[in-house]
C-alpha cells in the first residue's frame, strides 16, 4: 500500500521534486510509442514520485464522494458554447495540479515519439505523398518542434504551492492547450462504450480504498476486494487492426474485450503506469493507420443495456465500494482539430 500520510510540508517537497524531475527516459517513451503503433494502446512506466503524486491526488479526491472533477455540470454547460470547449479548468487543490503536470508531461513526450514514428514510417514506405498527407505531416512536425522548444507546463509556471487557484491551459499559444483533465471515482458513476474525440488519452488508475471504521487511513487489501464485482476499464479489441497483446490473453474475460486495468492499474508508487489510448483525431491524422479505441468502465462490457445517467450513478452490477479511481488527460490541439474538421 502507498503512503497516505501527507501534510503541507510533504506536498511542497513532492511538488518541488516533480518540477525538477529528470527527463523521461527516451527508451521508455519509444517502447510505448511502438506499442501504440501496433495495438493503438500502450503502457508507460512512471517514476515513483510521479506515481505518488497521482495516487495522493486520487486518494484526496475519493474523500469528496463525487464522480468527477471538474464537476459534471461544468462539462454539460460547455456543450452549449459556440466551440464546444470546456470552461477553463480552475484547480484550487495543489495535489490535483501536480497530477495534471505528471499526465501532461508524459502524454506530450509519448505523442512526440509516436508522431515521429508515423512520419518516418510513412516517408519510408511511400514514394510520393498526397497533398492531404503532406499537410498532416506538417502539423505533426510543427507540434513536435513546439513541444521540444517549449516548457510544457499546463499552468504556464503560474501554479505553485503559494498559488492555490490555478487555471490550466490558460495560455492558448501553448501546444495542446485544448486538452482537458479529469479525476474519476467509479463508486459514483460509470462510462458507457465510447471513443474519445482527441489525439491521445492518458489514464492512471488505482483501486479505490475501503476506509476502515478504526482509521480513515487504513486500506482494504486488493485480495479482499477481488470477491466483489467492481467496474473495470474494458477496451474493445474488435476495432480494425487491434488485438490484445500476448501477455493480456489470459485476462480477456469477455469476448472481444480485454481488461486494461489488469495490465496498467497501479497499487503503489513503485509500480505506477500510464495507459495510453488512441483517439479519433489521431486516427484521422494517421490516415486511419491507428485505430481510435472503443472503451468503457463497467462490470460487464458485453451488457447491451446502456447505463442511464452514467454520470450520476455507478454500474448497477458494481459493488458500492472498491471500484476504480482514475486520473485522465485527454490530449488535444486546436491545429489538429481544425485540420480534421476541415477534411484537409
Amino acid at each position: 500500500p502507498y503512503a497516505l500520510v501527507y501534510n503541507a510540508r510533504n506536498i511542497r517537497r513532492l511538488s518541488a521534486r516533480l518540477d525538477a524531475h529528470p527527463q523521461i527516459p527516451p527508451d521508455r517513451v519509444e517502447r510505448t510509442a511502438e506499442a501504440l503503433v501496433r495495438h493503438s494502446f500502450g503502457v508507460l512506466p512512471l517514476f515513483p514520485d510521479e506515481s505518488l503524486a497521482l495516487l495522493k491526488a486520487l486518494h484526496d479526491f475519493q474523500r469528496q464522494s463525487e464522480f468527477r472533477f471538474p464537476p459534471v455540470e461544468q462539462r454539460r454547460k460547455a456543450k452549449f458554447r459556440e466551440q464546444g470547449a470546456e470552461d477553463d479548468i480552475r484547480i484550487e487543490n495543489i495535489l490535483y495540479c501536480d497530477a495534471l503536470k505528471v499526465l501532461f508531461r508524459n502524454a506530450c513526450a509519448v505523442f512526440c515519439a509516436l508522431a515521429s514514428a508515423l512520419i518516418i514510417s510513412r516517408a519510408l514506405n511511400t514514394r510520393s505523398l498526397s497533398g492531404t498527407e503532406i499537410r498532416r505531416h506538417r502539423v505533426l512536425e510543427q507540434l513536435i518542434q513546439k513541444s521540444s522548444t517549449t516548457h510544457l507546463d499546463p499552468f504556464g509556471n503560474a501554479c505553485s504551492t503559494a498559488h492555490r487557484n490555478c487555471v490550466a491551459f490558460e495560455n492558448k499559444e501553448m501546444p495542446f492547450s485544448t486538452s482537458y483533465f479529469n479525476l474519476f471515482n467509479y463508486n459514483y458513476g460509470a462510462l458507457n462504450a465510447h471513443r474519445d474525440r482527441c489525439v491521445l488519452t492518458a489514464i492512471f488508475s488505482c483501486p479505490s480504498q475501503k476506509l476502515s471504521t478504526q482509521t480513515s487511513n487504513e486500506l482494504c487489501t486488493r485480495s479482499e476486494l477481488q470477491s466483489l464485482p467492481t467496474s473495470q476499464l474494458w477496451v474493445a479489441v474488435q476495432d480494425a487492426g487491434v488485438a490484445a497483446p500476448a501477455k493480456c490473453s489470459s485476462v480477456v474475460a469477455h469476448k472481444d474485450w480485454f481488461n486494461a486495468d489488469s495490465i496498467a492499474q497501479s497499487t503503489s508508487a513503485e509500480n505506477g503506469k500510464l495507459l495510453f489510448l488512441v483517439g479519433e483525431e489521431l486516427h484521422a491524422l494517421s490516415g486511419n493507420r491507428l485505430s481510435a479505441l472503443t472503451h468503457c468502465v463497467r462490470v460487464d462490457p458485453t451488457n447491451p443495456d446502456l447505463i442511464r445517467r452514467p454520470f450520476d450513478a455507478r454500474d448497477p452490477a458494481a459493488s458500492a465500494t472498491g471500484n476504480r479511481l482514475s486520473a485522465a488527460l485527454v490530449l488535444s490541439d486546436v491545429t489538429i482539430s481544425d485540420l480534421i474538421s476541415h477534411r484537409s
